[in-house]
């Protein structure tokens, strides 16, 4: 049976290949495309900096004992290569974290504020469930974004990963 760690440590790699696959096609688009407004998926330039913001924001909540009051603008990024060094810096710290994380740290229990200010007590492991869950959920939409700006998506499910380790 696999323990906690070892099945978030598979969720965050698997992530992050999932990522690369999708950043690496974001990566031909032009700037206009990269920022084109999709409807309700707003666009993919803002889409991939709500990931990268939000895998930041937990990262201060778990490792630096901090409640970010508020978000930064999701429309700051205007060219993708500026979007992508703060997402793979993310991606990195997200990275070296988990590297670091002993097997018992993920029972403790942290208290945190989200950005309405509402308080909440959640263990280390199910903040980090949450990171790498959220960042599937907003994956799809960007393979949504992608599709809709006319590319063709690579498949990022997981056992295709786990058959490439």
């Amino acid at each position: 049976m696999i323990d906690q760690l070892e099945l978030l440590r598979r969720l965050f790699a698997h992530d992050k290949w999932a990522r690369e696959q999708l950043m690496a096609l974001a990566a031909t688009l032009n700037e206009e495309e990269f920022n084109r407004p999709l409807g309700v998926l707003d666009s993919l330039s803002s889409r991939l900096a709500h990931i990268a913001d939000i895998d930041a924001l937990w990262l201060r909540r778990i490792y630096h004992r901090e409640s970010p009051a508020k978000l930064p603008s999701r429309h700051r990024f205007l060219k993708f290569e500026e979007l992508a060094a703060f997402l793979w810096q993310v991606t990195q710290e997200r990275e070296a974290a988990l590297s670091r994380l002993a097997p018992g740290a993920l029972d403790e229990v942290l208290e945190f504020r989200d950005t309405l200010g509402n308080p909440y007590r959640e263990t280390v492991g199910d903040m980090l469930m949450q990171v790498v869950l959220h960042s599937a959920h907003h994956r799809g939409q960007v393979t949504l974004c992608l599709k809709a700006l006319g590319k063709s998506v690579p498949d990022t499910d997981y056992y295709l990963w786990a058959g490439k380790r």
